[in-house]
């Protein structure tokens, strides 16, 4: 997103003013600055925020400013802060960040989160962003990461009907090389792929099928 010539002299004066101040006193004044900042611009300065201070102070500022962003906004504050933060640091932000917001924003934190971190570290900050959570809100968080009942039922029928018809055309082709034999000379190894193919699709597709009953009454 770019900023305005003003937005971009602000963010600049910020990082400025907070270089010199104790820790305590870089938190307040990030907070303040987010507040005050509109909507479209708070995560740029949350983020400039971070970058300018010192490893050791990026998940306590970042969570001072997540804490200072409005409700609708915090979501995109960490999704930047994280995305623009050092791989080594995005773990610890992400946690703190998700530890900071409300129940109801976790769920959209963690998602912005894992969004912005880099794809080294994505499973690490997934994994911890997730852990933070209490175990309903894992569930939910899940629920955006994998495909529902529903999408996972229509994969599954897709595979099946794929392999369906390659059983049901390695058949055809089986039984029209027999019948070929009769009239002419058919080799046999050609008999023997069809075969094979034949054989071992079939067992695939009864693999898939057996393992989708078992699993269901598993789970009744």
């Amino acid at each position: 997103m770019s900023v305005s010539n003003d937005a971009e002299q602000n963010l600049n004066e910020i990082t400025k003013s907070i270089a010199d101040l104790n820790p305590d006193e870089k938190k307040h004044v990030v907070a303040a600055a987010v507040q005050d900042a509109s909507v479209d611009v708070k995560s740029e300065v949350a983020a400039a925020a971070v970058q300018a201070v010192p490893d050791v102070a990026k998940t306590d500022i970042a969570t001072a400013a997540v804490q200072a962003a409005s409700d609708d906004a915090q979501a995109d504050v960490v999704g930047r802060v994280v995305r623009d933060a050092q791989n080594g640091a995005q773990r610890d932000i992400a946690t703190a960040a998700v530890q900071a917001v409300s129940d109801d924003a976790k769920c959209d934190v963690v998602a912005a989160a894992v969004q912005g971190a880099g794809g080294a570290v994505k499973t690490e900050v997934a994994d911890a962003a997730v852990r933070s959570l209490p175990p309903k809100q894992q569930e939910e968080i899940a629920g955006r990461f994998f495909p529902d009942q529903r999408v996972t039922n229509q994969i599954w029928l897709t595979v099946v009907r794929t392999f369906s018809v390659v059983v049901v055309v390695a058949t055809l082709a089986l039984v029209g090389a027999v019948f070929a034999a009769f009239f002419t000379d058919v080799k046999t190894v050609f008999v023997q792929i069809l075969l094979t193919v034949f054989t071992t699709v079939v067992g695939i597709l009864a693999g898939f099928i057996s393992g989708r009953a078992s699993g269901a009454r598993t789970s009744r």
